[in-house]
């Protein structure tokens, strides 16, 4: 099943540099909280937010 998520892009790049170099992303729905891991201790964690122009 795909899903549209959207996430604020600084956020991300920031998150994806802590997890850096091989990144694997856990949704658990488009509206929860989106789980980085890296291989090591690295873990972010971001809201999504609604795309402009789109209620939530």
């Amino acid at each position: 099943m795909a899903a549209d998520v959207f996430v604020d892009p600084e956020f991300l790049r920031e998150a994806l540099a802590v997890v850096a170099p091989h990144p694997r992303l856990e949704l658990d729905g488009h509206r929860r909280p989106l789980a980085i891991r890296g291989d090591g201790a690295g873990f972010s964690v971001l809201m999504p937010v609604a795309p402009d122009g789109l209620s939530s």
